[in-house]
């Protein structure tokens, strides 16, 4: 349904039952029927103004959720009336009110004086609700603006609350990068100080009191003690070059994972908006338990210990192993 045509329809209705009226009360003279010159003039007056206010509305009312029925409860009036002015009009009863006889046409013209006053009530009322919605909407709108304001104010509250936290986490992770860049740089100075042994170059320190020679070069006559050095060395060298490796990437998880868990202290407010409060604190108990329960640095360190664990016993056996084949070549010697 069109409601701007069908509010057409109706003003057009209301315009040719005026026009019926009008036309009759211009025909009368007040001199002869007073009383009824004057309750047809009221009844044009009421029209007036019930067509006046039929046109003021905006068609948009008829719209919204508490105004969908009444443009049909208008054209019910609107139809009764039609009704009432046809029937006031008729050849019969014109003939009756010209022989004098005025009772039943005084009676139609109070019912139609009675539904025209309540079309023009109906219509102040509905413009009188539809000023109370919108005011009541301008009201809804502003206090979701300030609900959005007291949203906001509490995030900022619940992050200054956390700020402490937050810092703390972003120390930390700033702390444990600069340990792993440490680790970092001491595998790549260990691995460079390998190649370079490996591949002949040797450290020589040679003073008057103190000679120390750090390998022997590949072009000499092999023993088995440049053997037993280079391989205990290689050992010893994987072992460091691990552990340096294992705590570099241990250090980068824990920096990770401070650095995650101050964003997440960070967003923490936010994430929390329009949740009950029973629900926040059950959440704030979940992440103090997930923050503070160190399960990531305990499961790091003890991978760490078990590493350097492995590689000692390993060389432990190596060694071993050695000292045995050294006893036979120095009985032989």
């Amino acid at each position: 349904m069109l409601v701007g045509v069908e509010i057409t329809k109706l003003i057009n209705e209301l315009e040719r039952q005026k026009e019926k009226i009008t036309n009759f009360l211009n025909a009368l003279s007040r001199e002869n029927d007073k009383d009824l010159y004057d309750h047809l003039y009221l009844i044009n007056d009421f029209f007036d103004e019930a067509i006046s206010s039929l046109r003021k509305l905006d068609e948009a009312i008829f719209l919204r959720s508490p105004f969908y029925e009444d443009l049909n409860d208008i054209e019910r009036i609107t139809t009764k009336l039609k009704d009432l002015v046809d029937h006031f009009f008729s050849q019969n009863n014109i003939v009756v009110e010209r022989n004098g006889v005025e009772v039943f046409e005084n009676q139609l013209l109070a019912q139609i004086e009675f539904y025209v006053y309540s079309l023009i009530n109906y219509l102040n009322k509905i413009k009188s609700e539809s000023i109370i919605s919108d005011k009541i909407d301008g009201f809804s709108e502003k206090n979701k603006k300030l609900n959005e304001k007291i949203v906001e104010l509490e995030n900022v509250f619940e992050g200054w609350k956390n700020r402490d936290l937050y810092t703390i986490f972003e120390d930390d992770s700033e702390k444990f990068r600069k340990i792993a860049r440490k680790y970092e740089i001491s595998f790549y100075i260990a691995l460079a100080f390998l190649f370079m042994y490996f591949f002949g170059w040797y450290v020589e320190i040679d003073t008057a009191n103190f000679k120390f020679k750090f390998a022997e070069q590949f072009h000499e006559n092999h023993t088995p003690t440049f053997y037993i050095q280079k391989i205990s060395l290689l050992i010893l060298s994987t072992t460091l070059a691990a552990f340096l490796l294992k705590r570099s990437f241990m250090n980068r998880r824990l920096a990770d994972e401070a650095y995650r868990t101050a964003k997440e202290l960070d967003a923490l407010p936010r994430y929390m908006e329009g949740m009950p409060d029973e629900m926040k604190e059950k959440l704030r108990f979940d992440l103090a338990y997930k923050y503070f329960g160190n399960g990531i640095r305990h499961d790091s360190y003890t991978g760490g210990e078990n590493l350097m664990h492995e590689n000692i016993k390993a060389n432990t056996d190596f060694i071993l192993a050695v000292k045995d084949i050294a006893k036979p070549l120095a009985d032989e010697k």
